[in-house]
């Protein structure tokens, strides 16, 4: 909290004091709360948008509690791979899976003794791998914590940290994504995916687009997630052009971007490809499952695009200061319409 404190004080680009302490006092009337919402969606710096178009962190957790409904379809990503895979929805191949310590690769199981036994049938997954590297990830994580991506170069020293980890962890062990060219100009170093926000009209099946987001890894980090440190950048998706600044969490800073901090590329009107392609595969994906909002992570390839995952309980908290605020909004002003209130 010290920390986040400190944060708010001395940047640069915050409001007064007292035009804070004023608009903090006008957001805990409004939301009926202590008003640390208005801190976490950086309400507090200058250009940050109207803050009485923001709901309130109590009424996030209310949300939450009665329309994003856990499904393990989509929580766990071997059960979610498998039912992409038979609609014949686009995403990375998975090689091979553990158990524990058991290893199945290529249909056949083995036990795994030590971390000698893992850098051997590693070796062999990054041998028949088609970029000469393998994706590893939690089957069930969040937030990018425990990913890695392994190569000749260091699969010596990831498998002494993997090894220990499959005793309590299942891991899925995927081909890496080529990233298309137009992605890599701003990072190259992690795949920057595109979080797109699906919502299934519960009376009419219909399915909408509300918003989107890219996200990027920064400071030579392997993963995009804002909870590791990355940065987030709104998409128009009538335009299919990133659109304003970047911005990472209070809890990495608080900071605001016109450029990648890596590439100094220009966010504001970046345009991206496969545009109809995209929300062709997100509004497919989104029929097969029932719940009314999903966020989908999209990477762009060479070829096109992949779905990397579907999450039940996207981060709302992202969405809304993307979009600069449930309560304005076209679409999430009408779908979330009761919980503005009480």
């Amino acid at each position: 909290m010290l920390k986040h404190l400190k944060y708010v004080l001395s940047a640069e680009d915050r409001k007064s004091i007292p035009s804070m302490l004023k608009e903090l006092i006008h957001c805990g009337i409004l939301e009926k709360e202590i008003p640390f919402y208005y801190f976490t969606c950086l309400l507090h710096k200058k250009n940050s948008g109207n803050y009485r178009h923001f709901m309130g962190s109590k009424k996030v957790k209310k949300l939450y509690k009665a329309r994003f409904e856990i499904v393990d379809v989509l929580a766990n990503k071997r059960l979610f791979a498998d039912v992409l895979k038979l609609n014949d929805i686009p995403q990375s191949e998975i090689l091979a899976i553990n158990n524990g310590y058991e290893f199945i690769f290529n249909d056949v199981s083995q036990i795994l003794n030590n971390s000698k036994d893992l850098e051997y049938v590693m070796k062999k997954l990054i041998d028949q791998s088609k970029f000469a590297s393998v994706f590893v990830k939690p089957d069930d994580g969040y937030g990018g914590f425990n990913n890695y991506k392994v190569d000749l170069s260091n699969v010596g020293e990831l498998v002494n940290k993997l090894f220990p980890l499959m005793n309590n962890i299942n891991f899925i062990f995927q081909e890496v994504i080529q990233q298309h060219d137009i992605i890599n100009n701003i990072y190259d170093k992690s795949v920057n995916s595109l979080r797109i926000h699906s919502y299934k009209n519960p009376e009419t099946g219909l399915i909408e687009i509300p918003s989107a987001l890219m996200r990027f890894g920064i400071g030579g980090s392997i993963v995009d997630n804002i909870s590791s440190g990355g940065i987030f950048v709104a998409l128009d998706v009538d335009a299919w052009e990133l659109t304003g600044k970047g911005r990472s969490f209070l809890r990495s800073g608080g900071h605001f971007y016109d450029r990648h901090p890596d590439s100094n590329v220009l966010f504001d009107g970046y345009k991206l490809p496969y545009k109809d392609e995209i929300l062709a595969i997100v509004k497919k994906a989104a029929k097969i499952f029932q719940n009314e909002v999903i966020g989908w992570d999209i990477a762009i390839t060479p070829i096109g695009s992949l779905v990397v995952e579907g999450n039940t309980r996207p981060h709302l908290i992202m969405a809304q200061m993307a979009c600069g605020g449930f309560k304005n909004h076209p679409v999430y002003s009408r779908i979330f319409a009761d919980f503005f209130i009480g």
